[in-house]
C-alpha cells in the first residue's frame, strides 16, 4: 500500500534584511530586468553604484524615474532619466537612535528601502516582498506627493523595544496581536483581556489550549509566513495597540529587532494584516 503524500505547507517570504554586499547585488540584478524603474531619495553613492544596472542602452524600452534627494544632486545627474524631480518630502527612519535617510528603490514587481547617512554611507538594505504592499507604495509614490520631512518608521533594540510596547500597553484599549513571541504575550494577556482584544497565537504557543473557549483569541493557518533576516528566517509578529502599529521580528526565544511605524499612512495599511490573518486563522 502506498503511503499518502503529505501536502507541502503553503509559505509565502514577507521581506529580507541584505547584508550589504548582497542587498546591493541583488537590486542591481532586479533593475536590469526590469522596464519601468523608480529611484527615489537616494545618496550619490547610491546612484554611482546602480545607474549602470539601469542604463537606457541595457533593455529596450526601459523607463527610469528619479526623485533626487536634492537641488544639487539633480544638477550632478542631469540627463539620467525621462523624468527627473526633486523630491517634495525627505523620509527618515529612527535606527537604533540615529535618524538615517530612508530610499525606495521600486518597479511595479520589486521593491527596496535602504537606509543610509552622509556621514556613514548605506546601512541597511531591505527587500519588501509583499505584493499588496510594493504594489501599493510604488502607486502612490509618497515621496512626490507628500512634502517636507516624514518620519517612516523606528527601528528598536530588543530591551528597548519591548519596554515600550509594555508602557503602551498598560494605557492601551484596542489590542490586536498576531503571531508576537509567546514570552510577550504572556507579560500582556492580563492587561489585553480588559481591553477590546483579539489575539492569533503562533502555532506552537500553548498558551492558545488555556484560552481555548475564548472566542477573540485563534491560532495562526498553518501556512508559512516569514521574514529573512540576515540569512535566516524570522516571524513576522504583528502588535496594534490602539493607532500604534508594531512589527516584532522573532524566532523560537529570540527577539531580533522591532520595529514601530511612526506615519499613520503606513500604520492602518499595514494593520489590515491583522483583518486577513484573522480571516485565515483557526478557531481552538
Amino acid at each position: 500500500m502506498t503511503a499518502t503524500k503529505k501536502p507541502a505547507r503553503y509559505a509565502v517570504k514577507v521581506g529580507e534584511i541584505f547584508r550589504r554586499e548582497k542587498g546591493l547585488a541583488k537590486i542591481g540584478s532586479d533593475l536590469a530586468a526590469s522596464r519601468k524603474i523608480r529611484l527615489a531619495n537616494l545618496s550619490n553613492e547610491l546612484l554611482n553604484e546602480l545607474l549602470p544596472h539601469v542604463s537606457m542602452e541595457s533593455v529596450h524600452g526601459k523607463h527610469l524615474e528619479i526623485c533626487f534627494h536634492d537641488a544639487i544632486q539633480s544638477k550632478a545627474y542631469q540627463g539620467h532619466a525621462q523624468i527627473a524631480e526633486v523630491a517634495k518630502s525627505q523620509w527618515y527612519v529612527n535606527f537604533l537612535g540615529e535618524r538615517l535617510n530612508l530610499a525606495e528603490i521600486a518597479t511595479p514587481k520589486v521593491l527596496y528601502h535602504i537606509l543610509w547617512s552622509k556621514t556613514d554611507g548605506i546601512r541597511r538594505v531591505q527587500e519588501i516582498c509583499d505584493q499588496s504592499y510594493r504594489e501599493f507604495l510604488y502607486r502612490k509614490n509618497f515621496m512626490m506627493r507628500l512634502e517636507d520631512e516624514q518620519d517612516y518608521a523606528s527601528v528598536l533594540d530588543r530591551e528597548e523595544g519591548i519596554e515600550t510596547i509594555r508602557e503602551l500597553a498598560r494605557s492601551a484599549s484596542v489590542f490586536r496581536a498576531c503571531v508576537i513571541p509567546p514570552s510577550l504575550l504572556r507579560q500582556l494577556i492580563k492587561g489585553a483581556m480588559s481591553t477590546d482584544y483579539r489575539i492569533i497565537t503562533s502555532r506552537k504557543d500553548p498558551l492558545a489550549k488555556l484560552l481555548r473557549k475564548d472566542q477573540e483569541v485563534r491560532v495562526a493557518s498553518s501556512a508559512k509566513i516569514y521574514h529573512v533576516y540576515g540569512d535566516e528566517e524570522t516571524n513576522v509578529g504583528s502588535l496594534r495597540l490602539n493607532h500604534e502599529l508594531f512589527f516584532i521580528y522573532w524566532r523560537d526565544t529570540k527577539i531580533f529587532t522591532v520595529m514601530k511605524f511612526e506615519n499613520l499612512i503606513f500604520a492602518n495599511y499595514l494593520s489590515r494584516v491583522f483583518d486577513n490573518a484573522w480571516k485565515y486563522s483557526i478557531s481552538i
